[in-house]
């Protein structure tokens, strides 16, 4: 969570020893599952993605939010 708040703050990648972070943000195509019910995400598939996964609460986003962040660790 620390790594999400500094990607609100500066958007650029983070290398931090042997792992490296990339800020994910909501573009236009992730709407059609991440957008708003009835809106970009249309209510059909939004009951099917509630069916298959019932405690998903990643609706509502809007394009260029901060969705999440790419972790890669680098062996040593």
């Amino acid at each position: 969570i620390k790594v999400l708040a500094r990607f609100s703050e500066n958007t650029s990648p983070i290398l931090d020893q042997n792992q490296y972070y990339a800020p994910i943000y909501t573009q236009g195509l992730c709407l059609n599952c991440h957008g708003t019910v009835g809106a970009e995400l249309k209510e059909e598939l939004h009951t099917k993605i509630a069916a298959k996964y019932p405690k998903d609460l990643a609706v509502d986003y809007k394009e260029g939010e901060l969705r999440g962040a790419w972790k890669v660790t680098f062996k040593k």
